[in-house]
C-alpha cells in the first residue's frame, strides 16, 4: 500500500476546504512533507523494514503532525490521511471527536510514540463488512 505526495496534497486541500484555513496551497516545507512520506514507505532508517501497515500509518500521522509540513491543518490532514489509508486497507476508523482531538494534541506535544499511536489506531479500526 502506498500513498503519493499528490494524494496527501489533495487530502490537505480537502481538509482546508471542509474545515477552513488560510489557503489550499499551504505547503510550508516540501522537504518535511517528503520526509513524512519516506517514513510511511519505510525509507526511514529508524523504522524496521518488517513494520506492518498500522505502524506505517501511525508513523505518517505522527510525522505530519510533528514535522508540520503545512501552513495550517497538519493535525486534521494527518487524521484524514490515516483514516483514508485504513479504509484502503479494508478498515473503518471509528472514534469520537473528543478522543481524536485529545490524541492529536498529545501527538503534537510529543508525548505519544509510534507504538502508542499504532495501538490507538488498531483499537478504533474495524474491518469493513460488505
Amino acid at each position: 500500500m502506498s500513498v503519493s505526495r499528490q494524494e496527501i496534497l489533495e487530502l490537505h486541500d480537502l481538509v482546508l476546504e471542509e474545515s477552513g484555513g488560510p489557503s489550499s496551497s499551504g505547503v510550508l516545507n516540501s522537504g518535511m512533507l517528503d520526509s513524512c512520506l519516506d517514513k510511511y514507505t519505510s525509507g526511514d532508517p529508524w523504522l524496521p523494514p518488517s513494520i506492518d501497515q498500522f505502524e506505517r500509518i501511525a508513523a505518517l500521522l505522527r510525522c505530519l503532525i510533528l514535522f508540520h509540513p503545512f501552513v495550517d491543518g497538519n493535525k486534521r490532514t494527518a487524521i484524514v490521511a490515516a483514516s483514508t489509508l485504513l479504509r484502503k486497507l479494508g478498515y473503518i476508523f471509528e472514534c469520537d471527536i473528543e478522543e481524536v482531538v485529545m490524541v492529536l494534541v498529545q501527538v503534537a506535544l510529543g508525548t505519544l510514540e509510534v507504538e502508542e499511536i499504532t495501538e490507538w489506531l488498531r483499537s478504533h479500526s474495524n474491518p469493513i463488512v460488505i
